[in-house]
């Protein structure tokens, strides 16, 4: 965090007074004055991540930390993968050539066919996104019109028809017709032709003499037509079937980089907590072991939870006219039911979880009315909870600032305050330390010591107490202190008795500035 803070200064106004007056004599003024030359807040924010700070009703800081554990949305069970159909259709007719007149139907078939589906049993499913190639292929003498209907296909309730018109065949190469169909919000019934099967869709084709056709086509018993199917990357956004009996492995870990290890000091971790909240969205029942959770820090620790030792049973979400109605768990590890503090003592920097989800454990019980909705994937999170109750030692709260191209030329008596109000109910020590282009560091202030701010327990009443440091800049230094430099200032905070933790509010902080004080010569010729 950069902040630029500007030197106020009542040159402009001084200015002003001399252009007024008129004096037949240079008139010459040592004015004194003090200028913030620096400004600034810091508090806890500075030291940790905002995201990871959560305060309650009290005020009292958290460090809050939320993370998927788990995110499971069954893409590699209920998937359509790439398919390609290829069906040939025979002119039903021994021998030929036979002249047949324009509007003669030469074809006609209803047929299902099947899509490759992993491992479940679809009745019915809805794309969110996919195309289908098709092409069409004649090897009959004549002009045709070819339609390829496929009634449970349906986009707005109206049925997907490829059609497809065909010039006569050229000897023994057909006369082929492409095209490409967007299959975004198409519905598929997948019970087959009669409604009581899965992974089936049913297909109507006709295939006749173009009824416009200039001539009569010659058609031979050994002729056919051949349609091909080609659904490319068709992604599902619902699906209803039976998802079958299926164990899916769980390994997953969670960086606990930014929550464990910050801010410096003794946290007191006793008051901790870890919410799991389990959220099932999937129309299927479920049995959720946990394995192991363990965290990887200075050891391996295992986390211990009673209830994780056992399966958990998870009961399927309801579908109401595509309002999903989930079911839910949660678990809360506190200290008190299990060892949660000494998981976090060893300073995790990573959550670990090794366990398996068994879908539909009692088989088909849904009569293969599972459901699935791409937007709402089964979801364990977790919620890790500590309250900012420190024992601090020198617990450094810093930052940068800095200073504009403008600063004064001060003079051989010019000082600086730095002035400093307290929020935090404990001491501090301040360091400032001024830092140019092609000049050394010069340390300001080394270890000055803050008063404590005040607090009531009781109340949880909190107000700043003042501290004023005195900074006599060295006469090296106030010639070039003007040019572009920066202050890095850092408070250091210590609580009264270390290793008794002191909780830390919303409404703590320092506010600080730097007070430049000299003198400046204005004249007027």
């Amino acid at each position: 965090m950069k902040k630029i803070l500007h030197i106020a200064m009542a040159c402009a106004a001084v200015s002003m007074i001399l252009l007024a007056c008129q004096r037949k004599e240079a008139t010459t003024w040592n004015p004194e004055y003090a200028a913030p030359l620096v400004h600034g807040r810091l508090g806890l924010d500075d030291l940790v991540t905002d995201s990871l700070l959560l305060a309650d009703q009290q005020g009292l800081w958290y460090l809050h930390f939320m993370s998927d554990v788990a995110n499971y949305a069954l893409d590699s069970l209920v998937r359509l993968p790439d398919t390609t159909i290829h069906v040939g259709f025979d002119v039903p007719l021994n021998g030929g050539p036979f002249l047949l007149p324009p509007g003669q139907v030469i074809i006609q078939q209803d047929d299902q066919r099947a899509l490759q589906v992993n491992g479940a049993q679809l009745k019915e499913v809805k794309l969110k996104s996919g195309y289908l190639k098709y092409r069409v292929s004649s090897y009959v003498d004549g002009y045709l019109d070819c339609s390829y209907l496929l009634p449970g296909v349906t986009q707005n309730g109206v049925p997907l028809n490829i059609t497809a018109t065909t010039l006569p065949a050229p000897g023994n190469s057909p006369s082929e017709q492409s095209g490409q169909i967007d299959l975004s919000g198409y519905h598929f019934d997948l019970t087959g032709i009669n409604g009581n099967l899965y992974n089936r869709f049913e297909t109507q084709t006709i295939v006749r003499i173009a009824p416009n056709a200039p001539q009569s086509a010659s058609v031979n018993g050994d002729d056919s037509v051949v349609v091909e199917l080609q659904f490319v990357r068709p992604v599902i956004d619902y699906a209803r079937g039976y998802f079958s009996n299926s164990t899916n492995v769980i390994s997953e870990s969670v960086d606990l980089t930014e929550a464990i290890g910050v801010p410096e000091g003794a946290l007191d971790l006793t008051s901790s907590t870890l919410h799991l909240h389990i959220l099932n969205t999937l129309g299927v029942d479920a049995t959720l072991n946990f394995g192991q959770l363990s965290g990887t820090g200075a050891s391996t620790t295992t986390l211990q939870f009673p209830p994780f030792q056992h399966p958990i049973h998870i009961t399927r979400a309801k579908d109401q006219s595509g309002q999903v109605i989930s079911t839910a768990q949660h678990f809360e590890l506190n200290d008190g039911n299990s060892n949660l503090t000494n998981f976090l003592e060893n300073l995790p920097t990573a959550l670990n979880w090794n366990g398996s989800l068994v879908l539909n454990p009692l088989g088909n019980v849904s009569e293969s009315n599972d459901f699935y909705y791409a937007n709402y994937p089964f979801s364990a999170r977790m919620d890790l909870a500590i309250p900012l109750r420190l024992a601090m030692q020198n617990l450094g709260l810093r930052d940068t600032f800095e200073l504009t191209n403008d600063a004064l030329e001060w003079d051989a008596s010019g000082q600086l305050d730095l002035v400093v109000w307290n929020r935090f109910p404990f001491s501090a020590t301040a360091e400032v330390v001024l830092l140019r282009e092609g000049y050394s560091p010069v340390v300001l202030i080394d270890q000055a010591t803050l008063a404590a701010g005040w607090y009531d327990d009781v109340t949880f009443q909190s107000a700043a107490v003042e501290s004023t440091i005195p900074i006599q800049l060295p006469e090296g230094v106030l010639q070039t202190f003007g040019a572009p430099g920066k202050l890095a200032v850092r408070f250091n905070l210590n609580t009264p008795n270390w290793n008794q933790p002191v909780s830390i509010r919303n409404d703590q902080y320092i506010d600080f500035k730097v007070i430049g004080h000299g003198t400046v010569l204005l004249s007027n010729d």
